[in-house]
């Protein structure tokens, strides 16, 4: 050992490359410590979002008077929840969510619009699903969710819908429109949320008697 201090006080240029190996070994270690950490946070999450869909999808199974006295949150996914059982007793999906009535779609296109995009990132939502889910989910924002969200909604969906050649796609504003949701998620959240469980409530005996 001691050779190998004397070599190393004799050649700094070697003695510079091994300490810099050493810092760079303990940052590699500490990335992948961070990495690791975040991957099972991650999992954690995902894991727990399940868990909570489930459950939902278990309460809302068959739809009660008691279901409606939830948040606007959990009735709104849970209504949905319902809606999506209900569709997959089908066997072409598209055509049966075709013939529900209206009140019913534009419940189940506004859950995905919330799930999709978590709050955060509409044109996740787009990205995701296509027609007629788009197109239901923007009457619905604009017939249910209020102003302040159809004024996002609106240009975000003549951007992705490919049947719309009067409007370009452009990234940029793609972003800035993702940007505003996310704001006003951020403020307004639990009024638009509070707009769409009115809705549903006032709806109530439509969804109990089918």
């Amino acid at each position: 050992m001691k050779g190998l201090f004397d070599y190393l006080a004799q050649n700094p240029l070697w003695t510079a490359i091994l300490i810099l190996l050493i810092i760079l070994m303990i940052v590699m270690f500490v990335l992948a410590s961070k990495s690791g950490k975040k991957r099972q946070e991650e999992r954690e999450r995902i894991i727990a979002k399940l868990e909570k869909e489930k459950a939902i999808r278990q309460e809302y199974r068959t739809l009660t008077e008691k279901c409606f006295e939830a948040d606007n949150e959990k009735l709104l996914f849970g209504v949905a929840a319902n809606i999506q059982i209900e569709l997959e007793k089908e066997g072409d999906m598209t055509a049966a969510f075709n013939e529900l009535p209206e009140y019913k779609q534009y419940i189940y296109a506004l859950n995905y619009v919330f799930e999709d995009s978590e709050y955060t990132s509409l044109s996740t939502f787009f990205r995701c699903n296509g027609q007629p889910l788009t197109g239901t989910a923007a009457r619905a924002v604009k017939n249910i969710a209020g102003d302040s969200l159809s004024e996002i909604f609106e240009p975000m969906y003549k951007m992705f819908d490919d049947d719309n050649e009067e409007v370009s796609f452009d990234e940029s504003q793609i972003n800035v429109l993702d940007e505003k949701f996310r704001k006003l998620m951020e403020n307004e959240k639990s009024s638009v949320l509070q707009k769409i469980a009115d809705y549903i409530r006032q709806n109530k005996e439509n969804f109990l008697s089918v």
